[in-house]
């Protein structure tokens, strides 16, 4: 009885770290993103990058000029508009967002600089975070 009961308990951790090991896997790494803005009032969009979990989003914004950020997939804000986020230049900041929740699996960043005129946008994204 003592054997079945040391093989369940060694089962049961390794079922847990197994499950914890899995949710660590997420795609957390950054990628930089160097975006030209011409000035015309538009946006701008990162490069398209798979959502792996219901974690935020995240960007350490770069460059000399402030922008407001959302995520989006596939052409819109999946959270209803809800998370428009203001990131100052040096500023780092999570990015709450509902994509993977309402079954989205591709995100990207929309950034919208708050002056109007020819400039660069640059700085590190993921798409989720630990």
């Amino acid at each position: 009885m003592k054997k079945v009961a040391a093989v369940f308990m060694g089962v049961l951790m390794m079922t847990c770290l197994g499950g914890t090991l899995v949710s660590w896997a997420n795609n957390h790494g950054d990628t930089y993103y160097s975006l030209y803005y011409n000035g015309d009032g538009g946006d701008v969009q990162t490069p398209i990058r798979a959502k792996t979990d219901a974690s935020s989003a995240y960007i350490y914004h770069q460059g000399n000029v402030s922008a407001y950020v959302q995520v989006k997939s596939n052409g819109i804000n999946p959270t209803d508009g809800a998370y428009h986020y203001h990131v100052n230049v040096g500023q780092a900041r999570y990015l709450y967002n509902l994509v993977y929740e309402r079954g989205y699996r591709n995100c990207y960043l929309q950034l919208t600089p708050t002056i109007h005129s020819s400039i660069l946008l640059h700085g590190l994204w993921s798409p989720d975070s630990i």
